[in-house]
């Protein structure tokens, strides 16, 4: 459950990330978001950014339906 919850919060971080590293992160510090931020508006490739970013919601939404799942299993959401 633990890490189902860090992987929904990492994908919260890209404000930190593109702040810290002064809007360009090295590939050490690349995240899913920034990928997608620097292929669409960096590249200028918006169609490539925009299906990273596509798909970067249809795994985070398969992540929180397991994150639903472990709650409903221990009682926790009604």
């Amino acid at each position: 459950m633990l890490t189902t919850l860090s992987v929904i919060w990492d994908m919260g971080v890209f404000p930190q990330v593109f702040v810290m590293r002064n809007g360009h992160p090295e590939a050490e510090f690349q995240l899913l978001t920034t990928y997608s931020y620097d292929r669409a508006f960096v590249v200028n490739d918006y169609g490539q950014g925009s299906a990273i970013a596509l798909i970067t919601v249809l795994l985070l939404l398969g992540v929180v339906a397991v994150y639903m799942r472990q709650m409903l299993k221990i009682g926790e959401v009604e």
